[in-house]
């Protein structure tokens, strides 16, 4: 399988010494270092073995292991192209037990592989060749990385190039190479961090310090060593290249970075960045369930249907993955793959489905308050209620969690949701709808703070139905006085958004028109920071004071499906 005398004729020194004696003892001594008969004898005993097989044949016959947490396995990517560094602390089986785990969740799966490893023929299949065994990597190898990261392959990277050493902070890698993170850049291509938790012999770390060159060589004999033996697999949150490329680190710090990342993922720590978006759920099955809930309204190719959660249910991932990627798209979402939480199994979901492209456009998730106990209301984590909001506001409900994918925001999307609200408003007698409505963390802080502002003076409560858990302090640069005109001071707040590059979000100005005075108010403000520190208004709408013209258009049984 290893052609040692090819290797050896790729060095100078041995190409340089004489033919004989020299060769021959240098040969004699270095097949018995690197085990030569026992390779030889597993190839003999299992010559029909290649790929995976061979891996999982040669884990066997080692007994060797390695353990991992299945959860953290459904963090790698199913599809598209994919890099995955990892520290290198045994220099072989850490190599193989890595394809051999990410190849239960994909097949594309391939290695970096130096010449020494290249030569063992069955395992070829799940190598990507990199000839530096002189100390240059030719530029064919690298384009070869960048082909088959092109073609949506997922690549292997031990960024160190070499096995682990033995260094004042115990056995780790030496500086990592930032070509990764280059073939990640180009190739557009997110990075999953690995730690592998293992170590060689002690033997081993001592002839690293007396000769590297031998003690590389010495590592086939130290995967024989690891026989009855096992590592544990760490496997971080995948980051997207457009994170880490807005970095201002340079590739070198960014290498850095992550090897320092790697070793601490043993200790769970905070992600560099949010996860990878969750792939999309069949569209057939989604399809199939949104299409036998009930239709509240319709319009064109659009719907939006009352949907319920129902244990494992293929709807409830998707809408969870499509408000992740519509939060994220202005800045705010949880930072995990689906944006979801215990709340959802009380409330009614009222789903914008796209019959020609098969998709969740946006929802809104909404429930009344007489069938929720209080530590159901989802707003209760933002917002301290001194009394119940069903005793404060007989006939209410909760309404958030709104969106819609950035696709549908020039469309009719948002009114036909406020439709189907109405008809659910309807059929269950409500007269208050509450709930937070958001600005991004995005905003800067005197777009926020004018916000807050005008909000807080032209639509104070008469009674407070609560305050805020984390109050968002106004503060940034000066402000324009208000005037007293809720209409010049509006024109106002547009201008100092306009100057900050944001603009009001549309569910502020929704909220607002809703009524006659005195019937929208937004009682506190609070930021929270598990959503990107977002800041939400807590608003209270009192449909007996809907303006005329709202009414007309979403509160008539004549909008019905």
């Amino acid at each position: 399988m290893i052609q040692l005398e090819t290797l050896l004729q790729k060095n100078a020194w041995y190409s340089a010494a004489p033919q004989k004696p020299t060769r021959k003892l240098v040969s004699a001594t270095l097949k018995k270092i690197c085990c030569e008969e026992q390779i030889v004898e597993f190839g003999r005993r299992y010559p029909h073995l290649g790929g995976l097989d061979f891996i999982r044949q040669l884990f066997s016959d080692l007994n060797f292991r390695y353990e991992l947490n299945p959860s953290e396995l459904e963090r790698v990517p199913v599809t598209g192209p994919l890099i995955i560094v990892a520290n290198h602390p045994l220099g072989s089986l850490d190599g193989l037990a890595l394809i051999d785990m990410v190849a239960r969740v994909r097949k594309d799966v391939r290695a970096i592989a130096s010449q020494l490893l290249w030569n063992i023929h069955p395992l070829r299949p799940y190598f990507l060749p990199v000839d530096n065994f002189n100390g240059r990597t030719r530029r064919s190898d690298v384009q070869g990385i960048y082909d088959y990261l092109g073609q949506g392959g997922a690549v292997i990277i031990f960024p160190a190039g070499e096995v682990s050493r033995l260094s004042p902070q115990g056995v780790r890698d030496g500086r990592w190479n930032p070509g990764f993170v280059r073939f990640a850049e180009k190739a557009n291509a997110p990075i999953l961090p690995v730690q592998v938790l293992g170590r060689n012999s002690w033997w081993f770390y001592g002839l690293s310090m007396l000769n590297k060159p031998l003690s590389t060589l010495w590592l086939i004999r130290e995967m024989f060593k690891q026989a009855s033996r096992g590592i544990d697999i760490r496997i971080g949150r995948p980051l997207e290249a457009e994170h880490f490329r807005s970095w201002p680190l340079t590739p070198r710090a960014q290498a850095a970075l992550w090897r320092k990342h790697v070793y601490t993922l043993h200790r769970s720590p905070a992600p560099l960045g949010p996860d990878l978006i969750a792939a999309a759920e069949p569209r057939g099955e989604v399809e199939r369930i949104i299409e036998s809930c009930e239709a509240l309204t319709a319009q064109g190719d659009f719907s939006v249907r009352l949907y319920r959660q129902r244990p494992d249910c293929p709807v409830m991932r998707e809408l969870a993955r499509t408000r992740e990627v519509a939060f994220r798209a202005v800045g705010e979402g949880t930072g995990q793959s689906r944006d979801w939480d215990a709340f959802d199994a009380h409330y009614d979901h009222l789903l914008l489905w796209d019959h020609k492209h098969k998709q969740i456009a946006g929802a809104y998730r909404i429930a009344g308050t007489e069938s929720l106990a209080e530590d159901e209301i989802y707003s209760s984590t933002l917002f301290n209620y001194p009394s119940p909001p069903c005793q404060c506001l007989p006939g209410s409900a909760e309404l958030g969690r709104s969106f819609l994918l950035p696709e549908y925001w020039r469309g009719k999307g948002l009114d036909l949701l406020w439709s189907a609200i109405g008809q659910w408003v309807l059929r269950n007698n409500v007269r208050y709808l509450f709930g937070p409505v958001s600005m991004p963390g995005t905003f800067s802080v005197r777009a926020k703070s004018a916000i807050v502002r005008y909000f807080s003076h032209y639509f104070a409560p008469q009674n407070s139905l609560g305050d805020a858990r984390l109050p968002f302090l106004q503060s940034g640069a000066p402000l324009p006085d208000l005037s007293g005109d809720s209409i010049a001071d509006m024109r106002q707040l547009k201008l100092v958004l306009r100057e900050e590059g944001v603009v009001l979000p549309p569910l502020f100005k929704k909220y607002a028109a809703l009524t006659k005075p005195g019937g929208t108010s937004f009682h506190a403000f609070n930021v929270d920071p598990d959503f990107c520190d977002s800041v939400d208004g807590l608003v209270v709408v009192d449909l007996h004071l809907a303006d005329e013209k709202f009414a007309r258009r979403y509160l008539s049984s004549e909008n019905a499906a």
